[in-house]
């Protein structure tokens, strides 16, 4: 079996937090009721699938520091992926793989056309990807695109920081 999570919203984190994972909200307006990325990774893990791919595309800024960001529109674009992509990425695999939309104290950015970064240059990424891309070709192109593009929105102020997927 192959599981594939991936969660677009609100998140965040407490300075008591160990893990570099954020929590996500899902929903509730209590930080203490949020759920952390890291349990959905150990959850998952406990099912016994062949592979998991967790994906957390939120903030992982600090939600008992003030707050700057209110999110335009969390809804990203999925499209077809080639079949034989899918194949090479995730059939075949063995294993986990989490990844969250900012390191540590940074925010996850979107906006109202391309929903959030990450998820938009996964899809992205993945639609016009051949059938040879490693998961860690994906991975490395991802990161760079989302920081590439939250990096020139911070250089031209139109964000508070740049974000770096984890």
């Amino acid at each position: 079996d192959i599981v594939f999570f991936i969660y677009t919203g609100h998140g965040g984190r407490s300075h008591n937090d160990t893990s570099k994972f954020p929590r996500m909200c899902m929903g509730s307006h209590y930080a203490s009721e949020w759920l952390k990325v890291s349990d959905v990774v150990n959850k998952l893990k406990s099912k016994g699938a062949k592979f998991q791919i967790v994906i957390a595309d939120c903030c992982n800024s600090y939600y008992d520091s003030p707050a700057r960001q209110s999110a335009e529109d969390f809804a990203g674009q999925a499209s077809s992926v080639s079949p034989s992509v899918i194949k090479n990425l995730f059939l075949n695999s063995i294993g986990n793989v989490c990844i969250t939309a900012a390191s540590p104290g940074e925010y996850g950015w979107c906006n109202s056309v391309d929903g959030s970064y990450l998820s938009y240059y996964f899809f992205n990424t993945l639609r016009n990807a051949d059938s040879g891309i490693t998961r860690q070709n994906l991975f490395e192109m991802v990161a760079d695109k989302t920081f590439e593009r939250t990096d020139g929105m911070y250089r031209n102020r139109r964000i508070s920081k740049s974000q770096r997927p984890v």
